[in-house]
């Protein structure tokens, strides 16, 4: 039986992740409008706050996956 304190995942999980984050596959959107695709997840994070510095509200990033779904 592990520990609490013993992780689950080991080597797996953080090499899933730093994958899937180095991917252009991320999306910034607004409550307006999708402001950018195809960015990797520290692009759409960089995106993200200048477009907060601007104060444009209902910022999140998403998947472009998940982006081509919203309404326009």
């Amino acid at each position: 039986m592990r520990s609490i304190s013993e992780p689950i995942f080991d080597d797996v999980l953080p090499s899933a992740i730093e994958s899937e984050l180095e991917k252009p596959m991320w999306s910034v959107v607004s409550f307006n409008q999708r402001q950018a695709g195809a960015l990797t997840y520290k692009q759409a994070a960089d995106l993200l706050s200048e477009l907060d510095a601007y104060d444009i509200p209902g910022l999140c990033i998403i998947t472009d996956d998940a982006a081509s779904r919203l309404k326009s």
